[in-house]
């Protein structure tokens, strides 16, 4: 997973530790931060369930301009309201990527050929599927990508309806 980077100065915290750091440095430091989707344990469902459960969660990436090590958590509305641009950028990406169906998806694309198509900027099964021809290697996931893109219609007794 590829973390995005943002750099934000961060609004003043709510929370005791940052308003002490905050203190004794007298200004919030401006921030690294990359919002991503994450997980984290769900103790009911491995309750109800028994074994082990994840439930999908954004998380937050936060490390101090210049530094290289950070900490991970689930994002907060603290960190929604200290972090906002960040917040927005990820809000618009997560919408764009739920519309997009990944090309590692795909059956039989080796690594190889994930990269290939990446640098042509091919990383969508939508943008794959609208391609020119390509080459002979990869032509066969492009064919595939138009067929999974192809409406799929199903006869009924009311008519024909999109599946």
């Amino acid at each position: 997973m590829e973390l995005h980077w943002i750099t934000e100065a961060a609004q003043r915290s709510q929370t005791t530790d940052d308003q002490i750091y905050d203190a004794v440095i007298s200004r919030p430091q401006p921030y690294s931060v990359a919002i991503f989707d994450g997980a984290e344990f769900d103790a009911d469902a491995t309750a109800r369930d028994g074994r082990q459960r994840f439930r999908s969660v954004p998380m937050i990436a936060i490390r101090i301009l210049g530094e290289t090590d950070f900490t991970s958590q689930p994002l907060t509305d603290d960190h929604k309201r200290r972090f906002p641009r960040a917040w927005g950028i990820y809000q618009q990406k997560r919408e764009a990527w739920l519309n997009l169906l990944p090309v590692t998806l795909l059956p039989g694309l080796t690594e190889a050929d994930r990269l290939e198509l990446e640098a042509i900027g091919l990383t969508d099964v939508d943008s794959l599927a609208k391609s020119d021809a390509l080459p002979e290697n990869l032509d066969a996931f492009r064919v595939m990508a138009k067929r999974i893109r192809k409406p799929h219609v199903r006869l009924t007794p009311e008519g024909v309806v999109e599946v």
